[in-house]
């Protein structure tokens, strides 16, 4: 009689979730569990609830009684494992991930998501190793060739990364994320051309990115295509017109093409977006004294020692601005001398 009143409970509860009546569908799952603790299913789809409702350390508790009810099912633990990510409880996660390993170790889902966890801990060399095991079991699953390419490219093993990369592209090309960390790889590896390709494969999807043009235009910096490099600078500002590292960017390469005073507006507008950017004081001071306008240069330098003080370049930099001021003030003394020794001689200004 109670194993069909409990029964009759848990398929009530079934019931009412379809109905979307949640709260109702637990106090019934409830009364399964009152007058018969042991019947898996009750714990286990109360915890599927749980997590619906965001309620996940209740969830692991009721995961937990179904594994002991069912020590041989592995599904509680993995459950238990993705709840515990959720909560950034990484280390105790791959303990769980394990204990379902330790049941199913032929599941390339729980090898996919223990490698996550193992990343969540900076342990990337044994994410890989989880990885590598996910695609043993599974080498069409496009996340993990893609996670196993970003655990790479923490190791810095970039060429590998790119390889793994290549591998998601062949199963999913429409994924903007990869081309994107594709490129990014290929600009640490210093192969600019193919990094701008990858962008641009990126852009095809996603035109949007303010992030990714400014990446692109740093490529374009780094093959000295200083005007192609402007372009996608302005690309990103666009789209974020307070994105410093754009402004900035766009600052160094006018400075490239010689268009000096373009280059002080566009530092400018770099340091209104960050007004503390040693960088763009420094950068700015540099092109100021080149145009031989030292006095706003000192300013400038004077602002990037006051953020950096223990910065030699700024010092130097504002060393050679004084020599530059203390030549033309002599130039001045000198010339003013002359007219009070011979009242007949024009001074020339230079």
């Amino acid at each position: 009689m109670n194993d069909n009143l409990d029964q009759a409970w848990y398929w009530c509860g079934n019931v009412l979730i379809k109905l979307q009546r949640l709260a109702e569908a637990i106090a019934c799952y409830d009364q399964a569990i009152s007058i018969n603790s042991d019947r898996y299913e009750s714990w286990y789809y109360k915890a599927r609830l749980l997590v619906r409702l965001q309620r996940y350390e209740e969830a692991i508790v009721c995961y937990e009684r179904a594994s002991l009810i069912a020590p041989k099912n592995y599904a509680p633990w993995h459950n238990i494992a993705a709840l515990l990510g959720k909560l950034q409880h990484y280390e105790e996660a791959v303990a769980a991930y394990d204990r379902a390993l330790a049941i199913k170790a032929t599941d390339s889902e729980i090898w996919h998501n223990r490698g996550a966890m193992l990343g969540k801990l900076q342990q990337y060399a044994q994410a890989v190793d989880s990885y590598d095991r996910a695609i043993s079991l599974n080498p069409n699953k496009y996340e993990t060739w893609y996670n196993r390419g970003n655990m790479l490219w923490k190791l810095f093993r970039y060429a590998d990364a790119v390889v793994s990369y290549d591998r998601a592209i062949g199963i999913q090309p429409e994924k903007y994320e990869v081309w994107y960390n594709r490129g990014a790889v290929l600009g640490r590896m210093q192969r600019y051309q193919e990094a701008i390709e990858s962008y641009d494969k990126a852009i095809a999807i996603k035109s949007n990115d303010f992030e990714l043009w400014h990446n692109r235009g740093v490529a374009f910096d780094k093959l000295s295509q200083h005007s192609s490099a402007i372009a996608s600078y302005e690309q990103a500002i666009m789209i974020k017109p307070d994105c410093y590292e754009a402004w900035f960017g766009k600052g160094e390469s006018l400075v490239k093409l010689q268009q000096k005073e373009a280059a002080i507006a566009a530092y400018e507008k770099a340091i209104a977006i960050k007004p503390e950017s040693y960088d763009a004081w420094r950068h700015l001071g540099i092109v100021l004294s080149a145009l031989k306008r030292y006095e706003e240069a000192m300013a400038a330098y004077d602002r990037a020692i006051a953020i950096k003080p223990e910065n030699a370049e700024a010092w130097r930099d504002r060393g050679a601005v004084v020599s530059e001021l203390k030549q033309d003030t002599d130039k001045i003394e000198s010339g003013e001398k002359e007219t009070e020794v011979n009242p007949n001689s024009v001074v020339q200004n230079s």
